[in-house]
């Protein structure tokens, strides 16, 4: 067993690390040896990191509640029902489609689940599925047009 001196003699010698008296109870205690390291610049770094952490977590509340806002994002609410005004398919006009948003990323409930999406904070849509759409959106009017075969498709409230 190695007595204290040679203990510390042994941290002494280490290249990493050395002994440094502690400011404040005067005792020796090994210190990280590093240039222009200060215990200010730790203080700063972990306020730094804990901004970070908070700037990246939840806000608190969800897609539901707020349609597309999430974070940083903002986009317009799209969920909730849709009455399909006009399709190139005439059967399915009048069909209402349910919207889940979240994060301004778009999905369908049956019978529409095949397709989903994304909206932008400008009301730019995009879809893809059977088939693939793009068009504008307002939290009352969606305007797309899809392909292969061509398709007009008009949502409403």
């Amino acid at each position: 067993m190695r007595t204290g001196a040679a203990r510390n003699a042994t941290a002494a010698r280490n290249d990493h690390w050395e002994i440094q008296p502690d400011a404040h109870t005067g005792r020796f205690s090994p210190a990280r040896s590093c240039p222009g390291y200060s215990e200010e610049m730790t203080k700063v770094l972990l306020v730094l990191l804990m901004l970070g952490a908070t700037a990246c977590g939840s806000d608190g509340s969800s897609g539901a509640a707020n349609g597309g806002t999430s974070g940083s994002q903002s986009c317009p609410d799209l969920s909730g029902a849709w009455k399909i005004a006009k399709h190139c398919d005439t059967s399915l006009v009048g069909t209402t489609l349910t919207v889940m948003e979240k994060d301004c990323a778009l999905t369908m409930a049956a019978p529409f689940d095949s397709f989903m999406g994304n909206v932008t904070s400008a009301g730019a849509i995009t879809l893809s599925g059977p088939q693939s759409c793009t068009g504008t959106a307002t939290e009352t009017t969606v305007n797309m047009s899809c392909t292969p075969a061509p398709c007009e498709v008009v949502l409403g409230r």
